[in-house]
């Protein structure tokens, strides 16, 4: 076994840096998607500053923040049709989970 996961780590070693580099893009998933920079009243403090740090210790990087309904379409479209029945009715923090 060790000589077969020896053989399969080689081989990923070799198509890795064919793959190019990691986009720089932190993805969020909240119930409501929300604007980190704007300063809205209904939106709880604590999340949006929350969002602000990241971006703050993230420079150069990407904040998308997505709700459970983008996460929910993007799952429908992307899984064959007996994955998403399978989680279709899972809590939307495991969708995100999957979606991540």
């Amino acid at each position: 076994r060790l000589k077969d996961a020896l053989l399969q780590c080689r081989g990923l070693s070799a198509v890795l840096p064919t793959l190019g580099s990691v986009p720089r893009v932190v993805h969020v998933t909240m119930k409501t998607a929300i604007d980190p920079c704007a300063s809205a009243v209904d939106t709880n403090a604590m999340i949006q500053l929350g969002l602000r740090s990241l971006l703050r210790h993230n420079p150069g990087w990407q904040l998308q923040v997505s709700d459970d309904a983008a996460v929910e379409a993007y799952l429908r479209q992307t899984l064959p049709a007996n994955d998403w029945t399978r989680i279709s009715s899972a809590h939307p923090v495991e969708k995100g989970d999957l979606w991540r």
